[in-house]
Parts: C-alpha cells; structure tokens; sequence
C-alpha cells in the first residue's frame, strides 16, 4: 500500500493526522485535524508545522522545535519518535493539550515522511485507543485466535526487524523481498509479534512496540 493512499485512509479518521516531509514541511491535514485546532487546510498545506500548531512541552514556555525538532531528527535517523503530551497552537491563538503518537512511513519511490496522530489529551487510555481507529490501515485478513502465553513471550530479532520494516509502510511481500525470505515466513513473522503484543492488527502492533520502546 502506497503512503498517499494510507493518508487517505486517515483523512476521515476520528482524531487529528498531519503529515510533514524531513523539512518540516506540511503535506497532508485532515479533516479532524482542522477540527481540533481550527487551521484549515489550504491555509496549511507547504507551512513548516512550527509555524501553525508550534507544539509547546506540558512544563515549560518554548516550542519543542526552538532549537531543531526532535521528532524530525529521529525521523532523519529512521527511527520512530516517542509519544509525546504537548499543547498546540490552535487557529484562535488558544493552546489545546494533546496526546501525539508519530508514525514514520518511507518507501522507496516516495519521500520520508513524518505522521502525527493526535488528539486532546483527556486520559491517556485514549492514546492506546488510536492504534484501534487506525486499524483500516494496516488491515490483515482474520488470523487465528490469540493464545494466552504468546503475549508474554519477548519478540525475537527477527519479529522486530519485521516491525521496523511495517512502521516504515513497507506491504509483506516487499519485506519479503528486502530480507530475501517468503511472503509466509513474513506473514508468520507479523502475526507471531501482533499476538505478543496483544496487538489487533499490523499497526495496533507497530505502535505497540513503539510505546514499549522496542522499536
């Protein structure tokens, strides 16, 4: 599946998605974003995002990207950033506090780039809640039931490479074709790490394992 039509499975999700390319750049709102902090679309699409939400730490005054944006310089490195609780500019001057799960999608024929699911921190159940809405993304077809003892068993290397590769919008066959193994030991590979990490579907998992700091 391509990143432009990820995003567009986004567009219509329940809680705020933007994108922005390694120079910051905004490339994609939807339509829960402009909800939530009142900036329209076209008058955000190709603005650095420090220059419309300007993301400001729950302790402190000064943007979280005064001296360079940590999220983007992780991204850069290909690594996932951490969920963080920031509070964001919204179009009317007010500041909103919100919980932000990013996301990193690369491929190989598109640009990198960087995902932003947020939405208004009222408890933090609602962040693991996400992954959930989210599921259309990463969809798989219906797997075999969960045992109770695989969640408690630690993923393997090869699990985790796997789920760098899936964080990273990559479809089975092309990790596949990347780790030079089948489609099925793939196939394997994601649903052995989903039912470790209790995880519903391929995304549910990436952020799973993004949360326990794994990947």
């Amino acid at each position: 599946m391509s990143i432009t039509r990820m995003l567009d499975l986004m567009n219509d999700a329940p809680y705020g998605v933007y994108a922005v390319d390694m120079d910051q750049r905004i490339v994609f709102w939807n339509h829960c974003a402009e909800r939530i902090l009142g900036h329209k679309r076209h008058d955000v699409i190709g603005r650095r995002c420090y220059q419309v939400c300007a993301s400001i730490p729950e302790e402190g005054d000064d943007p979280v990207c005064l001296n360079g944006c940590p999220s983007i310089k992780l991204a850069r490195e290909g690594i996932i950033p951490p969920v963080v609780h920031v509070r964001m500019l919204c179009s009317s001057g007010e500041r909103k506090p919100v919980t932000v799960t990013p996301l990193l999608m690369d491929q190989d024929d598109e640009q990198k780039l960087l995902v932003h699911l947020f939405h208004v921190k009222t408890n933090d159940a609602r962040a693991k809640s996400v992954a959930e809405d989210v599921h259309s993304v990463f969809s798989t077809k219906p797997e075999l039931a969960e045992t109770p003892h695989d969640k408690h068993k630690p993923l393997t290397m090869r699990e985790l490479e796997v789920l760098r590769l899936l964080a990273m919008a990559l479809e089975a066959k092309e990790i596949a074709e990347r780790l030079d193994l089948s489609s099925h030991t793939i196939l394997n590979h994601i649903r052995n790490a989903r039912l470790k990490l209790n995880a519903k579907n391929r995304l549910e998992a990436v952020l799973a394992a993004q949360r326990r700091g794994l990947l």
